[in-house]
């Protein structure tokens, strides 16, 4: 009895003496990416005539694919924490609320706590209506469908990251022959660590 006591003693000082050399994984954090069109761009020229948005327009964006890299490796993004993939959403940029544009959240999803380098998503149009005016938008000749937006950013454990994307909605329509192209050019406004 006395040895089987020692043999008890001896396997419970061994097992809580193992160190498996796996640390604990840290809790992720939140990013949150929000898209708003610059409250300044809200008329455009063309054909020597000049609209201005008013609650009719309709700029349709269609949001997909995102990602957050470090360096080469990323982290997909999806449009709420409930959801599993992302199929896409599409989002009208001139949509307003009291008066100016609307901050739509395109991304809400966990990450693993790090410092990141890279937003990446899908981004396409394919027509603008400004009061009586619709007319055909497209992306330039060649154009990848993913954008690329180099900014550095920290995620931490248990808290949110938001992030706020501006684009000028207007402003990067531009005529390129018989077409209208639109430059997806979009700025970091604010990254807040909630």
């Amino acid at each position: 009895m006395a040895k089987f006591i020692t043999l008890i003693a001896f396997v419970l000082i061994f097992m809580l003496s193992c160190n498996t050399g796996i640390n604990r994984s840290e809790d992720p954090g939140i990013v949150k990416i929000v898209l708003q069109g610059n409250p300044a761009d809200t008329s455009i020229v063309i054909l020597e005539d000049t609209f201005t948005v008013d609650n009719t327009s309709v700029f349709a964006f269609h949001i997909f694919e995102g990602r957050v890299y470090i360096d080469s490796l990323y982290s997909d993004l999806t449009p709420s924490i409930d959801d599993y993939i992302d199929e896409g959403r599409y989002y009208n940029i001139l949509e307003q609320e009291n008066g100016i544009y609307k901050k739509f959240t395109i991304y809400e999803t966990y990450a693993p706590p790090d410092t990141y380098t890279k937003i990446q998503f899908g981004l396409n149009v394919n027509s603008v209506r400004i009061s009586n005016f619709i007319t055909p938008v497209i992306l330039p000749a060649g154009e990848d469908l993913l954008l690329d937006i180099e900014h550095n950013f920290t995620v931490r454990e248990n808290k949110t990251t938001e992030i706020l994307l501006q684009i000028d909605p207007l402003k990067s329509i531009v005529r390129y022959r018989d077409s209208y192209v639109f430059k997806r050019e979009l700025s970091v406004v604010s990254v807040k660590n909630y």
